[in-house]
């Protein structure tokens, strides 16, 4: 679902995490069940929509939103990262 999306990582980390994703949520049910176990909500979300955007809006997103997508996976991906190590603990 997540493919080709930076989306993906985001979605890895959270499952990594112990976060699954049940299979009949839709993955903004899936965000809003962890609540701030997925990170602060606005960011979460922001990072969903781009992800709907670039999947679904004929229009995507232009080169500079892939970037600003990527780096904003990226700055998630490393914030939750000692809440990653905490819970492995």
């Amino acid at each position: 679902e997540y493919a080709g999306s930076e989306f993906a990582r985001v979605a890895r980390h959270l499952e990594a995490m112990g976060h699954s994703r049940r299979p009949d949520e839709t993955s903004r049910e899936w965000l809003a069940r962890l609540g701030p176990a997925a990170g602060a909500p606005g960011e979460t979300a922001t990072l969903l929509d781009l992800h709907y955007r670039h999947r679904f809006d004929p229009r995507g997103l232009s080169p500079e939103e892939r970037l600003d997508f990527a780096a904003a996976a990226e700055r998630w991906i490393r914030a939750a990262r000692p809440a990653a190590r905490w819970h492995a603990s």
